[in-house]
């Protein structure tokens, strides 16, 4: 038997969580929202369910490999309670810990160094399609489904522009953005590039252009058919 020499992929505890139940769900969201860790008592309490019950979720959720246990020593007489802590971080918190790695990143180019951040992130592109079964767009239709996929894991709430649509061309708006601070805080041109090398990399044959604040509230991304 092959052993481990490190940690297991994160994609694994995200695929187990997409096989959970609907009631194995609230209880993991439960967990989700205490990563200091939960008792039984407070996750019946907030979902309304029986201890026995919220045990039983716990043992299927441990099963699933979703969730660990520790143990609290006991502070008087009676047996030691357990703490139950999500082994998969709420999206938002994993998302910002990303975007702050990027901009990290990011700054170690000069502002203008726009065509540097355009390369690294056609490599990236490459690199997030390693095991991915994915054939670059040939027509605009598919191109505009293949980019709105992409924003959409991205954290950009993309929607198509059906007033924009021309035989060459499609639009699609960003609603959200997640290198725009709580402060309104744009983002520096370098991440526009990279974003920008990323879709290029992703949908071939299509010229895709990223178009910052082009209307009130969204950022938008142009898509042209060559030829």
């Amino acid at each position: 038997m092959e052993r481990r020499q490190g940690p297991r992929p994160a994609g694994d505890l995200v695929t187990a969580l997409g096989q959970l139940s609907a009631k194995q769900v609230d209880v993991f969201q439960k967990i989700q929202a205490h990563p200091e860790g939960v008792q039984v008592a407070q996750i019946g309490k907030s979902l309304g369910m029986h201890p026995n019950t919220v045990r039983g979720h716990l043992d299927e959720l441990m099963a699933a490999g979703v969730i660990t246990r520790r143990v609290i020593p006991a502070t008087g007489r009676g047996r030691p309670s357990h703490a139950y802590t999500a082994r998969v971080p709420s999206t938002n918190r994993a998302s910002r810990a990303m975007v702050a790695l990027v901009e990290v990143l990011a700054s170690q180019l000069p502002d203008d160094d726009t065509s540097s951040a355009h390369a690294i992130g056609r490599q990236w592109a490459e690199q997030f399609n390693e095991d991915r079964d994915a054939t670059p767009a040939t027509d605009l239709d598919t191109a505009e489904v293949q980019t709105c996929e992409i924003l959409r894991e991205m954290g950009f709430d993309p929607v198509t522009r059906p007033e924009a649509t021309t035989p060459k061309v499609r639009e699609i708006g960003l609603n959200t953005c997640p290198f725009i601070t709580e402060q309104n805080t744009r983002p520096q041109p370098v991440i526009c590039a990279l974003h920008q090398g990323f879709l290029d990399q992703n949908i071939g044959g299509i010229e895709v252009k990223l178009r910052p604040h082009d209307r009130p509230g969204e950022c938008g991304a142009r898509l042209t058919k060559q030829g």
